[in-house]
């Protein structure tokens, strides 16, 4: 079950200093949910994340 206003994002910016954010590569990793996981309102799921069964 997920709730409202939960964030899930499998991927983010370079941050290197002095380089155009739209200029630096994305860092894309997979999120895995399991069965029964609940994830709370507002919660924010981040790349490389793995939400065991049940959690």
């Amino acid at each position: 079950m997920i709730a409202a206003q939960s964030y899930i994002i499998d991927c983010d910016h370079g941050i290197e200093v002095g380089k155009l954010i739209q200029k630096q590569e994305n860092s894309v990793k997979p999120i895995k949910i399991g069965t029964g996981v609940w994830v709370a309102a507002g919660a924010k799921i981040l790349n490389g994340v793995t939400l065991c069964d049940g959690s």
